[in-house]
């Protein structure tokens, strides 16, 4: 994945959600988050369905 995808899917998270990854605060946040959508849709591998555009 290019460098500029990955922050662009940071800041996108940051906009839809008021995360920012870069904060410690926010990681377990995120980090639930994303392990309840692997668990609520566990065949969902590929990057591109990650965020909505």
């Amino acid at each position: 994945m290019h460098p500029n995808t990955v922050h662009y899917r940071l800041r996108r998270i940051a906009d839809l959600t008021g995360l920012d990854a870069s904060r410690p605060a926010d990681l377990p946040t995120l980090h639930a988050a994303l392990t309840c959508r692997t668990l609520h849709h566990p065949h969902t591998t590929s990057p591109d369905t990650t965020l909505p555009a």
